[in-house]
């Protein structure tokens, strides 16, 4: 997955320190960051909160540097990994309505899943100690597959067939084929697309209105430009086609709706307080 330089998103909740004043608490912002994104470059959009409440909330730079568009904070940035959080919450969610247990296998939702001997997880894939390698960081045959729009089972059955890279449970190792695979299984369980499912269990619920699944061909409103730089200047990132992230980064957001998901989620509107605590709580790889 491609990670320019502008999709950077700062959402900080501060609920004990900082007190600071409001406009105190802008001077010092601003000094750290105001001289970091000066002129027409890729920036960011930065919120912060204390005692759930927003105290600071800015942009700095530019969202689109062909047009000189400066960022604005209701833009919406690419989420990356962050979709990784609500990939395990809707799997969580299902676990709460009894569709699925944290120990079943992976085989019993992907049948034709090769196990190499061994029983890998739903919560092996949630903890990253799957053993999966990360299909991000192989080769492929055929050159720009990158670019190439992919179903969830074609992009899965590219890398089903790599040997573990460890015993599963045994060691952590941050694989995004264990998200796309949760993905794959949250269709499976409900017969519903990914984005269907995480609009309608999620989005919805949290009124979570400048969220959006990126998908092939959609015009996202207010959605910044990436940009990456390898050498002294500016150029734009290579394009992926956005099948590629799915359930393992496939979501776009602005600050706000992060901020609320953050505020949603401990609020335990979509998982109950055992389930949020549990989701929390460290995996202990066994020898």
């Amino acid at each position: 997955m491609p990670k320019p330089l502008l999709c950077l998103i700062i959402c900080l909740s501060v609920m004990h320190c900082m007190a600071q004043t409001s406009g105190g608490l802008s001077k010092t912002v601003d000094s750290l960051l105001a001289v970091q994104f000066t002129g027409n470059r890729p920036g960011i959009s930065v919120l912060i909160a204390q005692k759930g409440q927003i105290v600071y909330e800015k942009a700095y730079g530019s969202a689109n540097m062909e047009l000189n568009v400066p960022i604005t904070t209701g833009m919406l940035f690419d989420l990356g990994s962050i979709t990784k959080q609500f990939t395990a919450v809707a799997i969580l969610q299902l676990m709460e309505k009894g569709k699925l247990s944290l120990n079943d296998s992976l085989q019993k939702y992907v049948p034709d899943y090769p196990s190499q001997g061994y029983t890998i997880t739903i919560e092996n894939l949630l903890t990253h100690t799957s053993g999966i390698p990360d299909y991000m960081r192989m080769s492929y045959k055929g050159p720009f597959i990158e670019r190439r729009d992919f179903t969830p089972r074609e992009l899965i059955d590219l890398f089903k067939n790599e040997p573990l890279e460890f015993e599963p449970g045994t060691r952590f190792k941050y694989s995004n084929s264990g998200y796309y695979l949760l993905g794959y299984i949250i269709q499976a369980i409900t017969g519903e697309s990914y984005e269907k499912y995480i609009q309608e269990n999620i989005l919805d619920p949290l009124s979570l209105t400048r969220t959006f699944y990126n998908k092939p061909n959609a015009i996202i409103p207010d959605h910044v430009s990436g940009y990456k730089k390898e050498t002294e200047d500016y150029e734009k990132s290579d394009f992926w086609s956005p099948t590629i992230a799915y359930s393992a980064g496939g979501l776009a957001s602005n600050v706000e709706d992060v901020f609320k998901w953050h505020q949603g989620l401990y609020a335990y509107k979509i998982l109950k307080k055992g389930t949020l605590e549990k989701a929390f709580t460290p995996y202990i790889p066994h020898p």
